[in-house]
C-alpha cells in the first residue's frame, strides 16, 4: 500500500499482488512482524494527516453515539 497526500484529501494505491489477494481472498492476512508494520504506518499516516489537513481544533469534535 501506498498513500499519497493530495491537497484535499488522501489516495490510498494497491499493489497489482494486493489487488489479487483482496480480489480472490477478500481479506488480508498479517503475520505478527507485518501487522506491527502496518500499525506502525497508520501511526505515521494519521500523524501526517493531522498535521497537514487539521485536527478536532479545525474540523470539530467527532462523537459516537453507540445505542445498544
Amino acid at each position: 500500500m501506498q498513500y499519497f497526500f493530495k491537497e484535499k484529501g488522501l489516495k490510498i494505491k494497491f499493489s497489482f499482488k494486493e489487488r489479487l489477494s483482496l480480489f480472490f481472498k477478500g481479506h488480508l492476512e498479517l503475520d505478527d512482524y507485518t501487522s506491527y508494520e502496518h500499525s506502525a504506518a497508520l501511526l505515521k499516516l494519521v500523524s501526517d494527516a493531522t498535521t497537514k489537513y487539521g485536527d478536532g481544533k479545525v474540523h470539530g469534535e467527532i462523537n459516537e453515539n453507540i445505542d445498544n
